[in-house]
């Protein structure tokens, strides 16, 4: 049986030398309008229709996922400026059977009473395109990591990313994290990660973790 995640009622707050990665507040709510309805900030279509009263809605929504510990989506914020630059988090954190028995794309999700079910980091990164290539997605990606081993337990970590995100793809070879490509499926019932089948995937234990850290130090590449 795998222990409950710690107690988010309050939401999660990770520090880094350049951002703070936090759960979102209603105050938040017309900078992530800004955000998500700005083509240039993503490879695939923004949102046309996303209004302040739809995104406070929504971040009350995860709010109480975060506090029931199903989810954890947070901002990306400049430390020097409170400026919010990116979104990222825990799309989810769910309960699996461990990493390494089947793909990825067929894990299927677990209670977290059941017998080896364990916790996993299924971390997100977005950053706004005026901040790309200043370093802050590897920055926030080691420290969503990080927090994920140390802080929630996690056993392992996941990220997933459309197969025509070349940038984030060229960031996690860099980071030394191996990729693997889905089958291209749809997903299996039940999945864990719902667009694995279809995406390339990074998954990581904390050991391979320690050996990624280890990689990127001797490189002199650390951002933590």
């Amino acid at each position: 049986m795998a222990n409950p995640i710690p107690s988010a009622a309050s939401g999660h707050t990770i520090t880094s030398p350049r951002l703070v990665i936090r759960t979102a507040r209603p105050a938040d709510g017309e900078a992530l309008v800004a955000y998500w309805t700005n083509p240039a900030n993503f490879p695939w279509e923004a949102e046309k229709d996303l209004t302040l009263d739809k995104m406070l809605a929504r971040i009350d929504k995860w709010a109480k996922a975060t506090e029931a510990g199903k989810s954890a989506f947070m901002v990306i914020v400049l430390r020097e400026t409170d400026e919010i630059i990116g979104f990222g988090g825990f799309n989810n954190l769910p309960y699996t059977r461990p990493l390494g028995g089947e793909p990825i794309w067929r894990m299927t999700l677990k209670e977290n009473t059941e017998e080896g079910a364990v916790l996993v980091a299924d971390i997100g990164i977005s950053i706004d395109h005026r901040y790309q290539r200043k370093g802050y997605a590897r920055e926030a990606i080691c420290a969503q990591a990080e927090y994920g081993f140390e802080t929630l337990g996690c056993a392992y970590a996941h990220l997933d990313t459309a197969k025509d995100n070349e940038p984030l793809r060229s960031l996690m070879r860099d980071l030394g994290i191996k990729e693997g490509e889905g089958d291209g499926g749809e997903a299996v019932d039940n999945a864990a990660f719902v667009y694995a089948g279809r995406s390339y995937n990074y998954d990581f234990d904390k050991a391979a973790w320690e050996e990624i850290k280890n990689y990127i130090k001797r490189r002199g590449r650390w951002p933590l």
